[in-house]
C-alpha cells in the first residue's frame, strides 16, 4: 500500500488534483465560480468505425489480431466448451444482471448509443493458430470495458474481484512490457507500458486449485495507467469536463503449468494486438478537441 501512495505522490497529476479538491472543499461555490470547474462530467464518444449493439458489446472489433492473423477469434462451437449452445465459444455474452452492476446497459446508457456516447464492453477468447494441439498456451482471453460521462469509481478492479469471488492472490506488482508502434502518449517511455500483473490461485471443485495470472492497465483519457487510485483521481479532476476510461484486461484461458513461460506469452500477445486495441479507444488529441470546441 505504501508503495502505491508513494506513487501517487510522485505523481503531478494526482498531487494537483488533490490540492484543487481541497480548495473545493474549502472554498466551495467560490472556487466552482472563480476556476470554472466541470463538475458534470460530459461522455466522450469512441472513435470512427466503432460500433456498438443494444446489449452494450462492441461488434465491430477484428476477430483476428496480429501479423499474419496470428490470434483468431475462437468461432466454433464446443472447442472450449463440451456442451453445445449454438453460438460461439469465444464471444462472450454478459448478462444484464452483471451489466448492471458494471454500470452498463441502463436506459440512460442505451440512449447515448446513438450518439456514440455510450459505456461498452468487449469479452472474447483468442486461438493462438501457432501454437499445437494441446498447448497451454493456445487461448487468451480478451475483456476490454469502456465507461464514460458521470463517473467517479473505478469498477471491476483485479485485486478486489478476484478476492471477493474466492481466489487467493499470490503476488501483485508492476510489469512492464515493451509494445512498439504505439500512439502518442502509449509511446512517452521507449515503448514500455506499466501493466499491473497480479498471479492468484483459484480452488476448483474436488478440492483442487490452479494458478491464474492476470495482466491490465488503464487508458484514461488517452493515457496510459496502471493504478486504479489514479484514475478514480483523474475522473474526479475539475479541470476535465470531458471524461472516459478503459480497462484492458488480458489473461490466458486455461490454468497456468509454468508462469515464466506463461508472462511470455501474455507479452507477447499483449505486444501483437495492443496497436489494434488503442485504435478502439480516444486519444488524448480527441479530448482536446472536445474541450475546445465552440459552445452551442
Amino acid at each position: 500500500m505504501n508503495g502505491i501512495v508513494n506513487q501517487l505522490l510522485a505523481d503531478k497529476r494526482f498531487v494537483i488534483a488533490a490540492s484543487i479538491m481541497l480548495v473545493m472543499a474549502v472554498g466551495g461555490q467560490w472556487a466552482i465560480s472563480a476556476l470554472k470547474f466541470a463538475l458534470i462530467k460530459e461522455p466522450v464518444p469512441w472513435p470512427a468505425g466503432v460500433s456498438v449493439n443494444e446489449e452494450s458489446r462492441n461488434t465491430s472489433f477484428p476477430k483476428k489480431l496480429g501479423p499474419g492473423n496470428r490470434y483468431a477469434l475462437v468461432e466454433s462451437d464446443g472447442e472450449l466448451a463440451r456442451d453445445k449452445d449454438g453460438k460461439a465459444d469465444g464471444e462472450l455474452i454478459i448478462d444484464n444482471e452483471t451489466l448492471k452492476i458494471l454500470g452498463m446497459g441502463s436506459s440512460g446508457d442505451k440512449g447515448r448509443i446513438p450518439q456514440r456516447k455510450s459505456n461498452w464492453y468487449l469479452s472474447r477468447v483468442y486461438r493462438d493458430t501457432q501454437a499445437g494441439a494441446g498447448s497451454p498456451y493456445k487461448y487468451y482471453y480478451l475483456s476490454i470495458t469502456y465507461f464514460t460521462g458521470g463517473l467517479d469509481t473505478v469498477p471491476h478492479v483485479g485485486e478486489r474481484c478476484l478476492s471477493a469471488a474466492g481466489a487467493s492472490i499470490l503476488s501483485q506488482g508492476s510489469q512492464m512490457v515493451v509494445v512498439p508502434g504505439l500512439p502518442a502518449p502509449w509511446d512517452n517511455d521507449g515503448d514500455k507500458l506499466d501493466f499491473r500483473r497480479l498471479l492468484y490461485n483459484v480452488k476448483r471443485s474436488g478440492g483442487t486449485s490452479s494458478h491464474q495470472i492476470q495482466y491490465y492497465i488503464f487508458s484514461l483519457n488517452g493515457h496510459p495507467e496502471s493504478a486504479f487510485e489514479k484514475v478514480r483521481v483523474g475522473l474526479m479532476n475539475p479541470f476535465n469536463k470531458y471524461v472516459y476510461f478503459a480497462k484492458i484486461q488480458i489473461e490466458p484461458y486455461w490454468a497456468v503449468e509454468n508462469v515464466d513461460e506463461t508472462d511470455q506469452r501474455i507479452q507477447e500477445f499483449i505486444r501483437l494486438s495492443m496497436p489494434t486495441i488503442l485504435k478502439t479507444l480516444p486519444m488524448p488529441s480527441d479530448i482536446e478537441k472536445l474541450e475546445s470546441a465552440p459552445k452551442d
